[in-house]
């Protein structure tokens, strides 16, 4: 069978969706995997995928550039003659699905959350839900990875049947394994990782850090992850303060996690299930979030960590109190419970099964009329 992957991400697809990649060539499937290059494509080709460099803006609001990106999937799907089509996050689902639709291909999509333009009232939340409507119309099933962003697209009547709902993107239990709890009893070290931007909670994080270092000098806060210009302005401040430490981009967080007693994750962002906490729980640490989809679902409050409110540092450092007051032993179970959770919850390997399903339930959807969507061929 030949599979072509539209995504907005090859470094996504090496952090989330290699292991999909492998099970489909190991089947002997031919598969392509369409992303912009922001890694170098050589892993793919070493397990018998192929890459095709769809470049595209991700916030872009060109009208010109997105009706070229889908007459470029258009084209990909008559080049590789593809029998199924996945696609992930907000473009590739829209304008993958609509290439999709007019080459009478069936496809499947995932909404790896609503993202802003749909989440924020306004006239780009009208417009996305139509493209959507619109793009969604003939999949052949549409995954959501948590309940409130399922019923949102249910209430704006999006789409209403073949859903499904899945684990996220799942966590790989044994690349991110259970590490030792930290032995060193002379500080508690809080990690932050991720976007360092508003809508991640990164003002939150510092401001409950300044609350918490002023009242217990022996707690330390990280923060790992890229950053926009004004947040950086802010990490700076803060970290020549000594109120945290800024250890920038890192391809590899399990470092950071070996020495890291708890993760923070405030975010207000309208994800669908939170890597971070996924790969943190799943390497036995305990966890603070935000009590949001995406992140509720991953915790079982005051058993694998704390759910705070949204956009509030004095619910988020009284969390944080409640998490030091508890003994490292205490603190140690919290962790263990957190990775039993993802394992049993949360393991990729569920996920790899039900997308690889997908195959087999290939169907002929009706297709609108390519000159209506004024693709080319």
């Amino acid at each position: 069978m030949n599979v072509l992957i539209l995504t907005n991400s090859l470094i996504g697809v090496y952090n989330f969706r290699l292991e999909f990649v492998q099970r489909l060539t190991a089947d002997g499937d031919t598969v392509t995997v369409a992303a912009p290059e922001d890694a170098d494509p050589a892993a793919l080709q070493t397990i018998g995928a192929r890459f095709a460099a769809t470049p595209f803006q991700l916030h872009g609001k060109n009208p010109a550039a997105d009706i070229r990106l889908m007459r470029t999937y258009r084209r990909l799907i008559n080049e590789t003659n593809a029998d199924i089509v996945y696609t992930y996050t907000i473009k590739p689902n829209i304008y993958g699905g609509l290439a999709a639709q007019s080459a009478r291909v069936p496809y499947v999509a995932t909404i790896t959350g609503l993202g802003t333009a749909v989440a924020a009232k306004g006239p780009m939340q009208t417009l996305t839900v139509n493209l959507y409507r619109r793009a969604l119309k003939h999949a052949q099933t549409v995954y959501f990875q948590n309940t409130e962003n399922r019923d949102f697209f249910m209430k704006n009547r999006i789409i209403d049947q073949r859903i499904r709902l899945t684990a996220g993107s799942g966590v790989n239990t044994e690349h991110f394994a259970a590490l030792p709890y930290p032995a060193d009893a002379s500080v508690t070290r809080f990690l932050f990782l991720g976007r360092v931007m508003e809508e991640k909670g990164i003002r939150q994080y510092l401001e409950a850090a300044k609350t918490i270092t002023a009242r217990h000098p022996e707690t330390e806060f990280h923060v790992v992850g890229g950053g926009e210009t004004a947040e950086r302005i802010a990490l700076k401040r803060f970290e020549t303060a000594g109120v945290i430490t800024y250890h920038g981009e890192t391809d590899d967080i399990r470092p950071y996690l070996e020495t890291a007693h708890c993760t923070v994750h405030p975010t207000m962002y309208p994800e669908g299930m939170s890597n971070v906490l996924l790969e943190s729980a799943a390497s036995a640490r305990p966890l603070i979030a935000t009590d949001r989809a995406g992140c509720r679902e991953i915790i079982d409050a005051e058993t694998t960590g704390y759910l705070v409110t949204p956009a509030d540092s004095e619910s988020l450092s009284a969390a944080i109190e409640q998490f030091l007051a508890l003994s490292r032993a205490e603190q140690t179970a919290m962790g263990r419970a957190g990775r039993a959770k993802v394992v049993r919850e949360f393991d990729r390997r569920a996920v790899v099964e039900q997308y690889a399903a997908e195959r087999s339930e290939v169907y002929e959807p009706a297709a609108v009329p390519a000159e209506k969507l004024r693709v080319g061929r």
